[in-house]
């Protein structure tokens, strides 16, 4: 479903946002959603909480554009 478009990538991008992870659109043809990571100052715990939010995150979207 998350098939790399522009618009579902916007969709996918948005909804992180609002879940409180920033990203953005890199690419064209597919899209792809990219991230800084604050090296230095992030530790392993709060890296499995961003990555179970992302997950979740994209599964609800993913599930959204498929119907």
């Amino acid at each position: 479903p998350l098939d790399g478009s522009f618009e579902n990538t916007t969709k996918a991008i948005h909804a992180l946002f609002e879940a409180g992870v920033i990203t953005f659109i890199a690419g064209a043809h597919p899209s792809r959603i990219r991230m800084l990571v604050p090296g230095g100052v992030i530790e392993d715990q709060e890296i499995d909480e961003v990555m179970e939010i992302i997950k979740s995150t994209l599964q609800k979207v993913a599930a959204d554009v498929s119907h």
